[in-house]
């Protein structure tokens, strides 16, 4: 029981590291999720598995996080603005627009 409450108290203690902070992967990991979310949400509800397994293969081959070696602007601006992305604006079948705070935000070297 004890291990359990110190696992949680742990898990909620690492989710307040901001952005900024957080080694360049991880960065890297939490926008891909954060739009791979979105793009899921946007998605019709018969097609938000396929849509997300599509939205992480297509990172896995363009940008694959393990390979960023770089950040050129506040990553937290990046996820904010896809987290507002709102669905009706999306086009049915489509992915999400990807926000300008997201545009060549990541690189590598």
């Amino acid at each position: 029981m004890l291990l359990a409450a110190y696992s949680a108290l742990a898990q909620g203690c690492g989710s307040n590291v901001p952005e900024s902070q957080k080694p360049t992967q991880d960065q890297c990991d939490d926008f891909e999720r954060a739009y791979c979310d979105k793009t899921a949400e946007c998605a019709q509800s018969s097609d938000r598995a396929d849509f997300r397994e599509e939205c992480e293969f297509s990172f896995q081959v363009y940008l694959p996080c393990e390979q960023v070696t770089y950040i050129v602007s506040d990553t937290q601006d990046c996820i904010d603005a896809t987290d507002n992305i709102e669905c009706s604006s999306v086009m049915s079948n489509s992915f999400p627009k990807l926000p300008d705070a997201c545009q060549g935000n990541f690189g590598s070297r």
